[in-house]
C-alpha cells in the first residue's frame, strides 16, 4: 500500500564510483515496524550495518510518528526497499545511527572515514584488518595498496561532504517597510547586494517578503551580484504590469534560477475546504520551489502558505496537514516533508497567533530538519528609535532546528534602522 507509481526514493549520500550509499538514521527510524521488517530479512542478505544492533535499537527507542497513522510502517517499508534493492544491485548501503556518535563533533569526520573504510573492505570480500595487513604486499587476490588509495580519496570526500553538511550557512534579512508608501522600499537592493557580495560563505540568503520594489531593483541585484555561490530567495512588490502581487525569485550569481513564482494562497480561510487550491499549490511547489542547494533539499513556502498545515484545536492544537483525510493530498505532502531538509518561509509582516505558529515551526523542523523565516516590520508612523527596536524583536526572524529555536552566529548580526541581518550555521 506504500508503493507510489513514479516515486523514486532518495538517499542521503551516494558515491557512484564506489557503488556506495550512506544513510543517516535519525530517531524516528527506530520503530517496532522497522524491527519487524529487519527480522524478516533473508539471512543471506548482505547488509552494510549490524542488523541485530539495529533491531535492538528499535526495541530500545520504540519511536512513534502518528502523522499520518501509518507513518511508522511506511518509513520501515521505504528503508527496507533501500536495503534490499541496494544489496540486489551490488551497491553497498551503510547506515549511521544517530546516537552512536556526535556527528557534529570535531572527530566525526574520522569516525565516518573508519566506517566507510570498513564498508569498502567488506565490499571487496574481506575485513578491513586484512586490507591493512596486506596493503604493503600483493595478496593472493592480486589486490594491492593502489585500489585502497583510490577508495581513501572517496572516503575523504564523504567526510568532507559531512563537514559541509554541518556548516551549511543561512542568512536571514528583514526590512522596515511602510505599507502605505510601498515606493519607499526602493533602495533595499543596495542592502541585498552588500550582503551577497560581502558574505560569499553563505549557502542561502532568505529575504523577507517585499524585499525589492519591482523588477528594476531585481535586475540591479542579479547584474551586480559577484557572489556565484549563495542562492538568494527574494520577492518583488510591484509586477511589470503595475499590479502589486507577491512573486518570488531565486538568484545565484548573475542567474535567475527561479523566476516569478506566485504565492498560491495567503490565509487559512482561502485554503480551508479548498482541495483544488491545494492541488494548485503542489503543482507550483514541485517544479519550481523545491531546490537542491549544496547538499541540502530546500522547500520554499511563501508567507501564508504555511497554512498547508493546521492546528487541531480539539487535540491541544496538534499540528497536521490541512487535509489529513484526503489520501492523495496527504501522501503528496508526506513525500515533500520526507524529502525536505530545510523549509524556508519568508513572510511579509509578522503573522498572528505566535503560539500556533511556533508549533508549526517545531513540526517542520522535526527530525533534524531546519525551518527558517524572515519577516518585515511595518513602520507606518513610527520614529527611528522605535523602528530599530521593532526590527530587533523576537518575532521578526526565526530559525529552528530539530524542533527547537536556534541562536544566530555571534559575529554575524548587522542591525540598522533600515534592516536586520542574521546568519546561522546549521
Amino acid at each position: 500500500m506504500f508503493a507510489t507509481y513514479g516515486l523514486q526514493l532518495a538517499c542521503d549520500f551516494y558515491l557512484p564510483d564506489q557503488r556506495l550509499i550512506v544513510e543517516y538514521d535519525e530517531r524516528q527510524h527506530f520503530t517496532r515496524p522497522r524491527a519487524l521488517s529487519l527480522a524478516l530479512y533473508p539471512s543471506e542478505l548482505d547488509l552494510g550495518f549490524d542488523r541485530a544492533e539495529w533491531i535492538r535499537s528499535c526495541e530500545r527507542t520504540d519511536a512513534h510518528d502518528s502523522s499520518p497513522a501509518y507513518r511508522d510502517e511506511q518509513r520501515a517499508y521505504y528503508d527496507a526497499v533501500r536495503d534490499i534493492l541496494a544489496a540486489q544491485n551490488g551497491v553497498r548501503l551503510v547506515r549511521l545511527r544517530h546516537d552512536e556518535q556526535d556527528w557534529t563533533a570535531p572527530n566525526a569526520g574520522e569516525v565516518l572515514s573508519r566506517i566507510l573504510e570498513q564498508a569498502a573492505a567488506e565490499e571487496r570480500g574481506w575485513r578491513s584488518e586484512t586490507v591493512r595487513r596486506e596493503s604493503d604486499t600483493k595478496s593472493d587476490r592480486g589486490i594491492g595498496a593502489a585500489p585502497m588509495e583510490g577508495r581513501a580519496s572517496e572516503v575523504q570526500f564523504a567526510a568532507r561532504t559531512a563537514e559541509q553538511a554541518r556548516s551549511f550557512k543561512i542568512g536571514l534579512l528583514s526590512f522596515a517597510v511602510d505599507k502605505d508608501h510601498k515606493e519607499r522600499i526602493q533602495g533595499n537592493e543596495s542592502v541585498v547586494l552588500e550582503i551577497l557580495n560581502s558574505h560569499p560563505d553563505l549557502d542561502l540568503l532568505v529575504g523577507a517578503g517585499w524585499t525589492l520594489f519591482s523588477g528594476n531593483e531585481l535586475n540591479v541585484v542579479w547584474r551586480g551580484n559577484r557572489n556565484a555561490h549563495t542562492v538568494a530567495f527574494l520577492e518583488t512588490w510591484k509586477d511589470d504590469d503595475g499590479t502589486f502581487e507577491h512573486k518570488g525569485y531565486a538568484v545565484r550569481g548573475q542567474e535567475l534560477i527561479v523566476k516569478c513564482t506566485p504565492q498560491v494562497f495567503k490565509t487559512s480561510g482561502q485554503i480551508n475546504k479548498n482541495p483544488d487550491l491545494m492541488v494548485k499549490f503542489f503543482d507550483e511547489l514541485e517544479p519550481r520551489r523545491r531546490l537542491r542547494i549544496g547538499n541540502r533539499s530546500v522547500t520554499w513556502l511563501i508567507c501564508g502558505e504555511i497554512n498547508v498545515l493546521r492546528n487541531a484545536q480539539s487535540d491541544g492544537n496538534r499540528v497536521e496537514f490541512r487535509f489529513p483525510h484526503d489520501r492523495l493530498l496527504s501522501d503528496q505532502f508526506r513525500r515533500v516533508f520526507d524529502e525536505t531538509e530545510i523549509f524556508v518561509n519568508p513572510t511579509h509582516t509578522t503573522m498572528g497567533n505566535q503560539g500556533k505558529l511556533a508549533m508549526r515551526r517545531a513540526y517542520l523542523s522535526a527530525g533534524a530538519r531546519t525551518f527558517c523565516s524572515a519577516s518585515n516590520v511595518d513602520v507606518t508612523g513610527r520614529g527611528l528609535v522605535d523602528i530599530r527596536h521593532k526590527l530587533g524583536g523576537c518575532s521578526v526572524q526565526y530559525l529552528w532546528k530539530d524542533g527547537r529555536s536556534q541562536d544566530p552566529d555571534d559575529d554575524e548580526v548587522q542591525h540598522t534602522d533600515q534592516f536586520i541581518y542574521r546568519a546561522y550555521s546549521v
